[in-house]
């Protein structure tokens, strides 16, 4: 997800990244910003605060990564509550703090891209809301891995999502599908192995087309390959990378097409 709006950011287009993740907000952990772990403090209160009423969201509030990684265009984050905790909320309790702060976000950027818990939660489900409230339109990006596993919990997060949205949008809310960590079959020197992963790719890509014709009819945006780096050290890939620590220099250029592709899919305003 920072790799997207990385590669957005470097395409001239504003963005500020929202860690939504209220039981555990690591985004700024993830993009190698550990010593601007914000808000446990009144003085940087971060999203669980501003959701819950116990601080107002000021733009002072927000990290800004522009020159540290060269951009001409807002590259920003606002951070999460490190002491905070989603079980205090409802769908129904986050829905106007929620809209209020993304509507204030969204008239300031071109693209506002919030990270949310694994699976399905109270924040899902007001998002899913905003637009009949008149907050900003939203757009939905899916990441999930080719494994039995992640081919169920996406099905089970695209059905809640599709009847979320129903009756409640003007038009039906694009929803992107990103495989991660994709392993390439033929890297197996082994030729029963090589068979069995081709097999077990096939059998996984047949799913990924159902899905795909699932409501609310999602579209796969891209495939991001394996990157043995981003295993053991999430963050963003730069181009100071690659020489000496990106294994699969295809990463990048996926990273690259992804961003493009959520520009045609999810048009900034």
């Amino acid at each position: 997800m920072a790799n997207i709006g990385y590669r957005l950011a470097e395409n001239g287009h504003s963005v500020c990244l929202v860690d939504l993740d209220l039981g555990s907000p690591t985004m700024m952990a993830a993009l190698g910003q550990r010593s601007n772990m914000v808000g446990s403090s009144d003085d940087s209160p971060g999203v669980h605060k501003y959701l819950s009423g116990q601080a107002t969201f000021s733009r002072d509030h927000i990290i800004d990564l522009r020159r540290e990684f060269n951009l001409q265009t807002d590259f920003h984050v606002l951070p999460g509550t490190l002491s905070g905790g989603d079980s205090v909320f409802t769908r129904d309790t986050l829905l106007e703090p929620l809209t209020r702060l993304l509507t204030t976000l969204d008239k300031q950027y071109e693209y506002v891209i919030c990270d949310l818990r694994s699976g399905i939660s109270s924040v899902f489900h007001a998002l899913a809301l905003l637009p009949n409230v008149g907050g900003p339109s939203c757009g939905w990006l899916l990441f999930y891995r080719s494994t039995p596993q992640h081919i169920e919990g996406l099905k089970d997060l695209i059905g809640p999502l599709g009847r979320s949205l129903e009756g409640h949008a003007d038009e039906p809310l694009g929803v992107g599908l990103i495989r991660t960590a994709s392993a390439d079959p033929d890297t197996y020197q082994d030729q029963s192995l090589r068979s069995f992963a081709r097999e077990r790719m096939t059998e996984l890509s047949r799913e990924e087309v159902a899905i795909t014709r699932m409501s609310p009819y999602p579209s796969l945006l891209g495939v991001v390959p394996f990157e043995p780096i981003l295993q053991w050290r999430e963050g963003i890939l730069t181009e100071q990378w690659p020489a000496a620590r990106v294994v699969n220099h295809r990463t990048l250029e996926s990273y690259r097409s992804i961003a493009s592709r959520v520009r045609e899919f999810f048009p900034s305003s």
